[in-house]
């Protein structure tokens, strides 16, 4: 995965929330306004409560990741307890996850309260960064709350390369544990457009998956939205 800097429409959870690039506001639907990107990776070995080091790499090293030397310095970064959604947040704070957080994690499933998406869909293995926060969520945050442990079983790392192929068809169905994939998930993709191949959930107008483009029929990956060509 590549991710390159510059600026795009954030809001708050809802329709506005895109991710599309822009220059100033006038490019964005308010109440959505033009910020600095903010990166989100996303995957199955991501871990909650762990320290990664983290370093960029140059647009030259295209192709050639492992022996190209433009790189930044590496960067210590912590991931928060899980469960642990709302600030104040561990590390640096103790006691989180609270009931804040339980509080914080239903307003965003009325789409309401400060979450950003991409801190509240805490779902591991999540193959659709579009998809709303759900009944799912809160129930993993409430559990934290309560002091139970992360399922690891629902983590990396995943077979790879994956036991699934590409483009195995799974019809309407976008969930975990389809059965037409084996207890994988079925996925759909842009077709066309600002997001072509990435994955979307329907066309529905109001959310705008699929600026340019339509969301396609779906097709199978494994646990962790991987598949194999």
């Amino acid at each position: 995965m590549t991710e390159t800097a510059g600026n795009v429409c954030a809001g708050p959870l809802g329709p506005t929330n895109t991710g599309l690039p822009c220059v100033d506001n006038s490019n964005c639907t308010a109440p959505a306004t033009c910020n600095p990107k903010k990166i989100t990776l996303v995957g199955a070995e991501i871990l909650p409560s762990s320290t990664y080091s983290v370093r960029t790499y140059g647009s030259s090293c295209a192709g050639s990741e492992g022996s190209c030397l433009d790189l930044g310095a590496p960067v210590t970064m912590l991931t928060r307890r899980h469960g642990d959604v709302g600030s104040k947040y561990t590390p640096p704070d103790g006691g989180e996850p609270g009931a804040s957080d339980v509080s914080a994690i239903v307003a965003a499933f009325g789409k309401l309260g400060p979450l950003r998406k991409a801190g509240a869909k805490i779902t591991p293995n999540l193959p659709e960064e579009n998809m709303d926060v759900g009944a799912d969520d809160i129930r993993r945050v409430v559990d934290a709350a309560k002091g139970y442990a992360y399922p690891l079983i629902e983590s990396g790392p995943c077979p790879c390369p994956s036991t699934v192929t590409c483009g195995t068809p799974c019809g309407r169905h976008a969930g975990p544990a389809c059965a037409a994939c084996g207890g994988g998930q079925c996925v759909k993709t842009c077709t066309g457009g600002d997001n072509d191949g990435l994955a979307c959930r329907d066309n529905d107008p109001r959310f705008n998956h699929c600026p340019g483009g339509t969301c396609g029929s779906g097709f199978c990956r494994d646990k962790c939205a991987r598949c194999t060509p």
